[in-house]
């Protein structure tokens, strides 16, 4: 195996956890793929979703300094905290390596999400809603 290909499959995958409650967040190293991966908080001090001005720029610079475009992003907690998160991130590197709890298989789900693909699903909705109030 060539270093270049070695390297790529020995890399440590990081996982940025938005708002660490407590949960058992572990539990992703079962995935095959994951079980070295490198558990981070994105959020570490208390959060006020009430207040998206001042938690956004933290998301910010959390996002800017200390995150790649290959790491994941895990998804706990308030809602308005992963929302933001979610779209800084899109904004920041264009995708989204989403993890995500499934309550009913009792695992972590991993899904890429791209913002091209969010551009031009709201470009063709704007077409169709445009032919239709035509």
């Amino acid at each position: 195996m060539s270093a270049l290909v070695k390297d790529k499959f020995d890399k440590v995958p990081i996982v940025w956890i938005v708002n660490e409650a407590g949960h058992p967040y572990d539990k992703i190293k079962k995935k095959r793929g994951f079980e070295n991966a490198e558990l981070r908080p994105l959020t570490m001090s208390s959060i006020n979703p009430l207040r998206p001005d001042r938690l956004t720029f933290d998301l910010a610079e959390g996002i800017v300094k200390y995150t790649q475009r290959d790491h994941y992003v895990l998804i706990s907690g308030t809602p308005t905290v992963n929302m933001l998160a979610g779209i800084l991130w899109l904004l920041q590197w264009g995708e989204m390596r989403l993890i995500q709890w499934n309550a009913i298989n009792r695992e972590y789900e991993v899904t890429t999400i791209e913002l091209e693909n969010f551009r031009q699903i709201l470009k063709r909705q704007t077409a169709l809603s445009s032919e239709g109030s035509s």
